[in-house]
């Protein structure tokens, strides 16, 4: 599963609407290539305009699936909602989906299958408008109580 923030339905009110009546929704990882049209995504769109078109992003509809995926992401998951729980503090909302479908190039995953973020040029955020590149770090098996921590390569 993975869970997200969403922005109170005033700054955002057409996300939260368009997962409550699908039940389904994709995320599309963001690569350093399309990080300004990506982030220009999150402006606050008529509900019949499509964001696709506004920032020029393109369609991807895959076999079965009802909802779009970004042709320019490397990693996308389609999502089946499980919960929407709304956060009292600030209006805002966590959203948890159940991850249904991958879609990923290959030769992003080593032969223990782990996902290469970094290999796709994925970036991560920080708030709502700052953007970071990726690297990995260090990759670790396993923890055990009782067991020194061991490092994979």
């Amino acid at each position: 599963m993975i869970g997200f923030i969403n922005r109170p339905k005033e700054a955002a009110p057409h996300t939260i609407a368009n997962i409550e009546a699908t039940g389904v929704y994709t995320m599309n990882h963001i690569q350093a290539s399309f990080i300004a049209q990506a982030h220009q995504t999150s402006a606050k769109y008529a509900a019949k305009e499509s964001e696709f078109e506004k920032t020029g992003l393109v369609i991807e509809w895959k076999d079965s699936i009802k909802v779009p995926f970004v042709v320019e992401s490397n990693i996308k998951y389609s999502m089946e909602l499980v919960e929407i729980i709304p956060i009292q503090h600030n209006g805002s909302f966590f959203v948890i989906g159940r991850v249904k479908d991958v879609f990923v190039d290959e030769t992003l995953i080593d032969t223990d299958g782990f996902l290469h973020i970094e290999k796709a040029g994925g970036v991560t955020s920080l708030g709502i408008d700052g953007y970071f590149g990726t690297n990995l770090l260090a990759r670790y098996r396993y923890a055990k109580p009782n067991t020194l921590t061991e490092k994979i390569n």
